[in-house]
């Protein structure tokens, strides 16, 4: 499935990293010395939350072949989405080479694909380690 929406996205200067702790892990996709979007796995209600400072209703998200967009709330000052672990378009952002993200109707921008984020989603999949 195309993506054109990958196509004209703004690049987002930053960094992944990686980040292990007793209640999950999570890749943290940091501009600008804060984390601009974060991708957390909670073990225990086993989902993937994505988060993203500031407020709206949905997050859109684009790889090269797959596209979602799932509701958000706002958490502490942050957009955030949760999804089970065996929603599919998990599979296509683990080995993308490059991600989308907007909230609500703002300009998609684009990040880079990272080895963290595909560390993080099967982390938080029980038994496929």
């Amino acid at each position: 499935m195309p993506t054109p929406e990958l196509d004209g996205a703004t690049p987002l200067a930053g960094r992944w990293r990686y980040q292990a702790s007793a209640t999950g892990s999570a890749a943290l996709y940091e501009s600008n010395g804060a984390a601009a979007f974060t991708i957390r796995c909670d073990p225990q209600a086993r989902r993937i939350v994505f988060a993203h400072p500031g407020q709206g209703r949905t997050i859109r998200l684009y790889v090269a072949d797959a596209a979602a967009t799932f509701p958000t709330q706002v958490v502490d000052g942050a957009a955030e989405a949760a999804v089970t672990t065996g929603q599919t378009f998990l599979d296509a952002l683990a080995r993308a080479d490059a991600i989308g993200f907007a909230i609500d109707d703002d300009p998609v921008a684009q990040l880079p694909g990272d080895k963290a984020i595909g560390t993080v989603v099967r982390g938080c999949r029980p038994g496929l380690r």
